[in-house]
């Protein structure tokens, strides 16, 4: 209820947006490299009011629920303030849509396990293709006299060999190499985005405990009135 002095005022375009560190695990993330978090940030976003009293004007957010709530990792988070106009954006993983809860995040499979299961399957092909090989070359040197087309044949499975281990096989290396740089600057970044919250917690609790007043000290015992130092300073009656 407004009061008597205040001016309230609501339109549907009228919104309150604002990042919170959060520490825990959120659970997966949309987009991150890593399974889990310790601390990660959120975007809420909520209906705003303006509210005029006094002569000054004040907002306010989440009078009727929020309208979007989305978690970003301390990676995405960074990338999200410092690129800019590039590409469709960072990945977010939505919570709250406008009153209601959205289902969590799937555990899926993260880039890098990919990568590596499917580096691991290619290999396995690969050398259960060269059995098969050395076997039909074998074959092959059995006979009496090789006629032009077993030769085609024999070098044709060695060009298949040597293109795997020329091409396909460093391509799957140079994506696996990548993919776990991105763990690795993700990691870093959750530590850091931990650390430094924890060092300005730390901060502002030391801060706000330097700044209460002291409370005074009081004696032991009741305090003894001495003439003497009442005569001394003119407080107490003089006799001559």
């Amino acid at each position: 209820m407004a009061k008597d002095h205040e001016e309230r005022e609501n339109h549907e375009s009228y919104v309150m947006v604002g990042f919170s560190r959060r520490q825990g695990s959120p659970g997966r993330l949309f987009g991150s490299s890593l399974k889990t978090h310790e601390s990660y940030v959120t975007l809420k976003v909520s209906k705003g009011e303006r509210i005029h009293s006094l002569g000054y004007d004040r907002y306010y957010g989440g009078m009727n629920g929020d309208i979007l709530e989305v978690d970003l990792s301390a990676a995405q988070f960074a990338e999200l303030l410092t690129t800019m106009n590039v590409g469709s954006g960072v990945p977010g993983t939505l919570r709250r849509a406008f009153n209601k809860r959205v289902e969590p995040a799937p555990e899926t499979e993260l880039e890098v396990e990919k990568i590596r299961v499917g580096f691991k399957k290619k290999m396995g092909d690969l050398a259960s293709t060269c059995r098969q090989d050395i076997k039909d070359v074998e074959a092959l040197l059995e006979k009496k006299g090789l006629v032009k087309a077993d030769k085609e044949a024999i070098l044709a499975k060695f060009r298949r060999v040597m293109m795997e281990v020329e091409s396909n096989t460093p391509f799957m290396l140079s994506q696996f190499e990548e993919a776990t740089e991105k763990v690795v600057t993700h990691a870093k970044a959750e530590v850091d985005a931990f650390m430094t919250h924890n060092v300005v917690s730390e901060g502002l609790r030391a801060l706000a405990a330097k700044m209460e007043p002291e409370s005074p000290q009081l004696t032991d015992g009741p305090v003894e009135f001495d003439p003497e130092d009442s005569d001394e300073h003119g407080g107490g009656n003089h006799r001559e």
